[in-house]
């Protein structure tokens, strides 16, 4: 009986173990198959590269003058005007005809010394620009006096101790601060300009102490050059009238000064009368702050 029952199960142990053995063989012939048909595909398979579609650029060339040809285009810059700003130009000239801002009496083409060399005359122009921030024009005014009553050029400037020039320019705004400056600025123009002062807007802001507004008023009082109007005077030209209508609206910033220079006359002696009517018409109405 005993013998009977371990045939029984040794057949049924024998079953399982072909079935696994069956079942292992299935699983490696499939993995097999896979593999040779994975194999297959890489070796048949290629990238298939997209076609970038092409764009077409349209150039135009600048001709010369007296130059054509085919291609050959007349480029025009864009140009922009405000509106009536005609209309405000004429405003601005009434409201000025009177002359009775200080500027007209005491700004910077008044304050250096008609007697000295023109070398000197630009130096003082440059002075009296620096001085003038944040400051009223009769301060200035009397800080120049006192400055070319001591003989006022870059010698003299940088013979000169900070505690007295510092005397000499109170109590203009941020006297403390314009001492160190013009006294950094005199050594430059001393060192690589030969004691003048810079003919172009780019090197005199790069000054220290000399800012965007300062440069285009030097520019045009000290070398007769106009560049630019300076944006701060122009807003309170503004306030009074002359807002160019449109043209100075906004925070300040460098690209309000480009469309008012493009509408401002070039090529006058000791700087635009459309400039200075400009630069000065809104004195009267909004003076300046005095910050001591």
């Amino acid at each position: 009986m005993v013998e009977a029952v371990t045939s029984v199960l040794m057949c049924g142990s024998g079953r399982s173990q072909r079935a696994s053995a069956i079942r292992k063989a299935d699983l490696a012939r499939n993995m097999c198959h896979r593999v040779a048909l994975f194999a297959e595909e890489r070796k048949s398979y290629s990238p298939v590269k997209r076609r970038r579609k092409a764009q077409r650029l349209s150039v135009a060339y600048e001709a010369s003058e007296g130059e054509g040809g085919e291609g050959a285009e007349h480029l025009q810059a864009p140009s922009w005007q405000p509106q009536d700003w005609r209309q405000q130009l004429d405003n601005i000239r009434t409201m000025r005809s009177g002359k009775d801002a200080p500027v007209d009496q005491l700004g910077a083409e008044h304050c250096f010394d008609p007697s000295a060399s023109p070398k000197v005359q630009r130096y003082q122009v440059l002075l009296s620009l620096m001085l003038s921030s944040q400051t009223k024009d009769q301060v200035t005014a009397g800080a120049m006096q006192r400055l070319r009553a001591r003989g006022l050029t870059v010698d003299s400037i940088l013979q000169t101790d900070d505690s007295t020039l510092g005397a000499l320019i109170y109590p203009v705004g941020f006297w403390r601060s314009k001492v160190k400056y013009i006294k950094q600025t005199s050594a430059i123009l001393q060192q690589r300009y030969d004691g003048d002062i810079p003919a172009s807007v780019a090197e005199l802001v790069a000054l220290p102490g000399v800012g965007p507004k300062m440069a285009h008023l030097a520019m045009a009082v000290a070398w007769g050059t106009v560049s630019g109007i300076g944006e701060w005077s122009a807003r309170k030209a503004g306030v009074a009238g002359s807002r160019l209508a449109g043209c100075c609206r906004g925070s300040p910033s460098p690209q309000l000064r480009s469309p008012r220079s493009q509408l401002s006359p070039k090529g006058q002696e000791r700087g635009s009368p459309t400039q200075r009517r400009v630069l000065t018409g809104g004195a009267p109405v909004c003076p300046a702050r005095v910050v001591g």
